[in-house]
């Protein structure tokens, strides 16, 4: 169960950041990264409570890359 959330996370991830690329953080709604990712709002708001919180998780993400851990 873990696992499908993992994967579920990665996919909107995904998602907003092309939508980010594209549009810009402002202009993208969780809308639009709910129906890039073909998922319902209710299963993103399973996994995020928002649009900051995304981008909190890529700057998570990314810390960790450049500093893992031994």
């Amino acid at each position: 169960m873990a696992e499908d959330i993992t994967r579920q996370q990665h996919r909107i991830v995904s998602a907003a950041v092309k939508l980010f690329r594209k549009l810009g953080y402002e202009k993208t709604t969780v809308n639009d990264i709910c129906k890039e990712a073909d998922i319902a709002r209710s299963t993103f708001y399973l996994s995020f409570a928002g649009k900051k919180e995304i981008i909190n998780k890529i700057l998570s993400d990314a810390r960790l890359e450049v500093n893992p851990k031994s």
